[in-house]
């Protein structure tokens, strides 16, 4: 079944292009009403939860939330929208599963907040709204648990997601885990970043071409979704792409069939998308920057990460972290932190979020000098970039590295990929241009065989 929206009565529904059905956005730090979602091998569902509202599950078409599942009894559970929720069991003949526990017909159960509940093959979980704050409420889970707890249950569904967030907060991580988590593990987990690569190169990286599609195709390449067949492809900065490149995409994932550029036949693949943006994707729907047909498509379920400054609990751990990274790459003993440094990073509000506070941390390393790590290694007043004046030129030698990965781009879209080609257009080595891509981020083209 193709990922797809659910109704609010919790009917999973098959989307077709211009279907408007909406998918349920997972957003832990939003002040949403309580509600039930359930996970089940082809699908989920949600409804909301009301105080002193009972919802029956099951897979009865009469039932409150329906599960699309021969696992799951017609009438299986009652929820109770008590504070906190209550499960019945109804006589399922599977059985209701609470903590490891099988359940009595009829036995009610008051659940734990994030407590997942086993209907055979099918997960429920019952989502509670969290205050919008970035320090966790005492006997609550912080908003990165409550995410880390949807991705764990996402990870076994077929469901297609996409992760949004600031800039820095840890969308690869999340995907990579989604990954990681699920029977796809074995399987490649292949990341292409949108926004780094010409509509052309990103055409030739993601689908392929044959021999002779164009100008310096001198052989057989196969694309990005063709090698993470069985496995997952991240479309990082999905927001970026061209709407010819969007019309394909969504081909390939209305069909599951990918065709190479100048290639005549298709080949069926199973590949898990899931898409990362840090932009508003329904804003872009509405100005027609982005195929409503494909944001349905991809949007089995949105996931946003809460940014670094709502998890302040997790500074901590994490700067700690980056610092024993640091220090093995530098050959050196892990410094220790101030009780004014930890502090001080707490009430910084990271803009940057987890890539900033790498950064921090790399720097801190250096500039303690094995010793403790204090305020002043931080530099954290001069993190911010200094506000520029309205009409103030950019910086020259900023204009020279646009202009250069400009032209990088240009002579690799040209050459379709091949380096040699690309260095000898641009009149460099072809050692001087892989430093080049490599300073600007650029993926390198990958060989293939034919």
């Amino acid at each position: 079944m193709a990922s797809g929206g659910c109704s609010e009565g919790g009917i999973l529904q098959d989307v077709q292009p211009g279907d408007e059905t909406q998918s349920y956005t997972w957003d832990p730090t939003g002040d949403l009403d309580r509600r039930v979602i359930v996970f089940w091998s082809g699908g989920h569902a949600t409804r909301a939860l009301g105080a002193g509202a009972r919802v029956v599950v099951g897979r009865a078409l009469d039932c409150d939330l329906v599960v699309l599942h021969p696992s799951v009894s017609r009438k299986h559970i009652e929820v109770i929208g008590t504070d906190p929720p209550t499960i019945r069991e109804l006589g399922s003949a599977n059985g209701t599963q609470v903590g490891g526990r099988l359940l009595r017909r009829g036995e009610e159960v008051v659940l734990e907040r994030g407590e997942v509940v086993h209907l055979g093959s099918a997960m429920v979980l019952v989502r509670s709204p969290l205050e919008r704050t970035g320090e966790s409420v005492p006997g609550v889970s912080s908003p990165m648990e409550e995410t880390r707890k949807l991705v764990e249950l996402v990870a076994s569904s077929p469901l297609s997601v996409i992760l949004t967030g600031e800039t820095g907060v840890g969308k690869e991580v999340m995907a990579r885990t989604i990954h990681e988590r699920s029977a796809r593990a074995p399987r490649p987990f292949i990341q292409v970043n949108c926004a780094a690569l010409t509509e052309s190169l990103l055409d030739s990286e993601l689908f392929g071409y044959e021999k002779g599609a164009f100008t310096g195709a001198a052989a057989r390449k196969t694309g990005l979704i063709e090698a993470a067949d069985g496995g997952t492809l991240l479309l990082d900065e999905v927001g970026e792409t061209s709407l010819s490149v969007q019309a394909k995409l969504l081909r390939t994932l209305e069909t599951r069939e990918v065709r190479r550029v100048g290639g005549v036949e298709s080949k069926r693949v199973d590949v898990r998308f899931v898409a990362a943006t840090n932009r508003d994707l329904l804003a872009l729907v509405e100005s027609g920057g982005f195929r409503r047909d494909l944001y349905f498509r991809l949007n089995g379920l949105t996931i946003e990460i809460p940014p670094l400054r709502r998890r302040v609990d997790e500074i901590a751990s994490l700067a700690a972290s980056f610092v024993r990274e640091a220090s093995a790459q530098a050959g050196i003993v892990p410094p220790s932190f101030s009780i004014a440094a930890l502090s001080a990073l707490r009430d910084y509000p990271f803009p940057g979020n987890i890539r900033e506070l790498k950064n921090l941390m790399g720097r801190a390393v250096v500039l303690s000098r094995g010793g403790e790590i204090r305020p002043e290694h931080l530099r954290l007043d001069g993190a911010r970039d200094p506000p520029r004046d309205a009409g103030a030129p950019t910086r020259l030698h900023d204009e020279v590295d646009a202009l250069e990965r400009k032209r990088i781009l240009a002579a690799l879209d040209e050459s379709g990929g091949n380096q040699t080609r690309a260095a000898a257009l641009l009149g460099i080595a072809r050692r001087t241009l892989i430093q080049r891509m490599e300073d600007y981020g650029l993926p390198r083209p990958r060989k293939k065989a034919p």
